[in-house]
């Protein structure tokens, strides 16, 4: 896309660029040019900086909203350092003054097109990261994104002489609700169970699915006392579900069982294996319950 006033300006370049096999959208307005991005595919804003009504750095600005990773090349032939660098700051990539030669607009143009390139696929790469790590019913982190954090954290909590807590949490009965309203109806109530989770813990807590009704939650720096404060807040965030209100279906409850670094284990397996036997105890014990320990054997 090329924005200038200077139609002979404009032209030219569009032509040159056409040489070039490039496909290109000329507009003698900033305004017509904004209007017309949604519609349009861009890869390369080429925008001169002075222009009657929007100038090229509000131009700039305003695409930038809706493609941030748009590359802007700006020129203008008020060549001065003042001008280059609010250019640069409100997001051009680089600065191309009049009268321009065409070898050095195409160089210009090529870099900024291997820069976008560069930057989408450094999206995709940290899309697909992040897709792999997500549970895909809730929204939280996955048993392999949990498996991973739990190793970094006990090194550096291991480093740092300091208490690390884990809760493994258990729903209670609720293969009632996936029996008798379906699969779909059971993921809705874990997504809406997921959310209550969430708001139970600090923002440096790590929340993640095991698996069917099955969560675990690392809470750093926190000693086993901390620990089950948190387990009890969980479980009077649970009575809040809506499903406790449904007819015929017993109040959704969980059990909880924690553990401590490194006093009941120094890996994720042993704590994770600590955890469970406590939440295995909780469960033959009555359910609805917090197990602060693991009985030793």
């Amino acid at each position: 896309m090329v924005v200038d006033d200077e139609p002979d300006i404009t032209q030219a370049l569009k032509d040159f660029l056409e040489t070039e096999e490039f496909t290109v959208l000329a507009f003698s307005r900033a305004e017509d040019a904004l209007a017309a991005f949604p519609h349009q595919k861009v890869d390369v804003l080429i925008t001169d900086l002075k222009m009657p009504g929007m100038d090229g750095i509000a131009l700039t600005k305003a695409l930038h909203e809706q493609d941030p990773i748009l590359p802007v090349i700006v020129m203008t032939a008020f060549g001065s350092i003042e001008f280059a660098v609010a250019s640069m700051k409100a997001g051009a990539i680089d600065f191309l003054p009049k009268p321009f030669r065409f070898p050095h607009a195409l160089f210009l143009i090529r870099n900024a097109l291997l820069r976008r390139e560069v930057q989408e696929e450094a999206s995709r790469s940290a899309f697909y990261r992040e897709l792999a790590s997500i549970d895909e019913v809730t929204g939280l982190y996955n048993r392999r994104f949990l498996m991973e954090t739990f190793q970094t954290e006990i090194v550096r909590h291991q480093r740092r002489n300091r208490r690390l807590s884990l809760l493994m949490l258990d729903l209670d009965d609720f293969k009632q609700i996936n029996d008798r309203f379906g699969h779909p109806v059971g993921d809705g109530a874990l997504l809406h169970i997921s959310l209550l989770l969430k708001r139970s813990i600090r923002g440096c807590d790590i929340l993640a699915r095991l698996g069917g009704e099955e969560f675990v939650v690392l809470l750093p720096e926190t000693h086993r006392e901390e620990a089950v404060l948190v387990a009890r807040r969980i479980q009077e965030a649970l009575l809040r579900c809506p499903f406790n209100d449904v007819p015929g279906v017993p109040p959704l409850t969980v059990t909880i069982g924690v553990a401590e670094f490194p006093t009941d284990g120094e890996t994720p397996l042993s704590l994770l294996e600590r955890a469970d036997r406590a939440l295995y105890h909780g469960k033959t014990g009555g359910k609805n319950r917090v197990i602060p320990q693991a009985e030793r054997t």
